[in-house]
């Protein structure tokens, strides 16, 4: 088969995973490989400085030997922050690359007011996808982003983003959101970050009447303005809709009149959200009514939804100074009872952030049911004591688990209960974990390859035979362990400031088959594995929680004294290590190993990264 003869397809598909010069080297292959090789090479351009802007911008001079044009061929465009790209150059760049079809403009990439007002958008019509980050923009009294947008008619999606705490915010009304939707007729993809002014009664009427925008399956909103009534349009003029992003921020609402309106409604409208399968909801600073009023409305619809995101947040430090840390966590176990109740059958992905320090802890193990089909659970809330092997048993399908503020445990009558579960994916974070949990996932979890232990303290014993806390993980095959601020602590001595601060990290550096057996293994503790080559990482955290890696001579120096430990502890607690014959300070590591040391042994690790200086 001749190469002209491939599909073009196959082509298009094969750029991606080559390297810029064997790209380069394709190009050159034939006329039907030229343009998608070429197109690969320049079609993202980042501009990160203002020298790079000016560079590009410039005009050649007269003796200057002009370089090959590539401009035609770029297609994603992004201005970094802080670029302050005025008219000008905006129309230069606007000029050269007229084929763009993604624009990303963070921060300050455009300066304040202007927003290249005068520049000529229309150069840029064959754009698909705009994102701005309007953030640190003054607000102009006009609004020429509407006009702007209008310019654009090839849009798919659209998003201008602006962070909430701004005082001055982009307002739009009913009647600018149907402009969009009359001009932009391919748009699929809408968030935005503005105040939706309050709807009058000649807009409530006009809501029965709107035409529906049927490619729309994304919609995202983020305002300070709480006329939830909005959604009664939202739910009319996106009935495709399958991604709902909903976020509101610290305005009283006036919600007992609208009530009823939203009620009326939602009654007229035979199947509301019916295509919803992602609903995430924001709200910042706190108001109790709100939030269970979206619940309520969302209820109603009676829909299938696959993926839930709560996030909540403190913007204003006084903003919920009158409400008790019984009415946070009160408001945060009826949420959660809520969504449990309501979508325990159907849902497959959850989350749920809680920004509040003072919230009181909730039991989630009296909430939650058997769910079957859960997939991936983050809880980054207050949490009462987490039994974790309990927890998996109630979810057979959950493969990734986040948790935080948790303190994390397991039942100890479980343990070697053979029953395997399908978790691949732990993240715990700000939380306390017996060491014990880490045995158990190791044998009970055989698909386990990603763990994250970050701003965690792991609780666990030291033998008095041995001098270690013993965490047998020899049945894991990590794709990546993260150890980071971790502390790994004398569950008997938790609060003495002499506790546990040398850790040795091994895993073989071949791979070896874990045991297909039903009982953990219980093989002693060595330092030495003489029939399996291993790596071994020693490590000394600092009072600051920062680990430091140990040089590879004072490495022996540990494995060699904890050995000396094993076979004689008297011996070797007479050694250097304690004993300083010339009344020297001793480094801290030498003088911190009389309280023993933590052994980590894993199977293979392809990534282990620990937070070491």
């Amino acid at each position: 088969m001749l190469l002209s003869e491939f599909p073009q397809e196959l082509i298009s598909n094969i750029p991606p995973f080559l390297a810029l010069k064997d790209k380069g080297s394709c190009s050159l292959v034939c006329k039907t490989w030229r343009i998608p090789f070429q197109e690969s090479m320049h079609s993202d351009l980042i501009i990160c400085n203002k020298y790079q802007l000016q560079e590009l911008c410039k005009i050649p001079k007269e003796n200057e030997t002009p370089k090959q044009d590539t401009s035609h061929l770029l297609r994603s465009l992004t201005l970094g922050k802080n670029l302050f790209v005025f008219d000008k150059l905006l129309y230069t760049l606007q000029f050269k690359f007229q084929n763009i079809k993604y624009l990303y403009i963070e921060k300050y990439g455009l300066p304040p007011i202007y927003f290249g007002v005068t520049a000529d958008w229309h150069l840029w019509k064959l754009l698909r996808e705009l994102n701005i980050d309007l953030d640190d923009e003054r607000i102009p009294a006009e609004n020429p982003y509407l006009e702007i947008i209008l310019r654009l008619p090839l849009l798919r999606r659209l998003k201008i983003a602006r962070s909430p705490t701004h005082s001055k915010q982009l307002t739009f009304t009913l009647n600018d959101l149907e402009t969009i939707h009359t001009h932009l007729l391919h748009l699929n993809d809408l968030e935005l970050s503005s105040d939706l002014l309050p709807l009058s009664e000649t807009d409530l009427i006009r809501l029965t009447k709107v035409l529906p925008a049927k490619k729309m399956t994304v919609f995202g909103k983020y305002t300070r303005s709480t006329d939830h009534r909005w959604l009664c349009y939202f739910v009319r003029k996106y009935p495709n809709i399958r991604t709902l992003n909903f976020s509101i921020s610290h305005y009283e609402p006036e919600l007992k009149r609208q009530e009823g309106d939203m009620v009326s409604f939602f009654t007229q409208i035979p199947h509301p959200f019916q295509h919803l399968r992602t609903l995430n909801i924001g709200i910042n600073d706190f108001q109790r009514r709100e939030y269970l009023l979206l619940w309520d409305i969302i209820a109603t619809c009676q829909i299938s939804l696959k993926n839930i995101s709560i996030m909540s947040c403190k913007l204003n430090k006084d903003s919920y100074f009158s409400y008790s840390s019984e009415e946070f966590g009160s408001l945060n176990l009826d949420i959660m009872k809520l969504f449990w109740r309501q979508f325990s059958k159907t849902l497959e992905s959850f989350s749920i952030d809680y920004d509040y320090r003072d919230v009181i802890p909730i039991d989630i193990m009296e909430i939650v049911g058997t769910t079957c089909n859960l997939v991936h659970l983050k809880l980054d809330t207050a949490l009462v004591s987490f039994k974790l092997d309990l927890f998996l048993g109630k979810t057979p399908s959950l493969k990734s688990l986040d948790l935080g503020k948790s303190h994390v445990e397991i039942d100890s009558i479980t343990f070697s209960n053979p029953k395997r579960h399908a978790l691949q994916s732990l993240k715990i974070f700000r939380s306390q974990i017996v060491s014990d949990v880490l045995r158990y996932l190791s044998f009970h979890c055989r698909e386990l390859n990603v763990l994250d232990l970050v701003n965690t303290k792991v609780f666990g014993s030291i033998s008095s035979t041995t001098g270690c806390n013993f965490i047998d993980m020899t049945y894991t095959r990590f794709k990546s362990l993260l150890i980071q601020n971790t502390e790994f602590i004398i569950k008997e001595n938790e609060v003495c400031n002499e506790n546990i601060d040398i850790t040795v990290i091994t895993h073989p550096v071949n791979d070896m088959p874990p045991k297909d057996d039903n009982e953990p293994s219980n093989s002693p503790v060595s330092i030495g594995l003489p029939h399996i080559k291993a790596r071994y990482h020693w490590f000394y955290r600092e009072r600051s929680c920062t680990m430091k890696a140990f040089s590879k001579s004072q490495g022996s120096s540990v494995g060699k004294f904890f050995a000396e430990f094993e076979r004689k502890k008297e011996n070797a607690l007479k050694t250097n290590f304690y004993l300083d014959q010339v009344n020297k300070k001793k480094a801290n590591w030498k003088r911190n190993c009389v309280y023993g040391y933590t052994k980590i042994k894993c199977g293979y690790v392809a990534d282990c990264h620990i937070e070491a200086k």
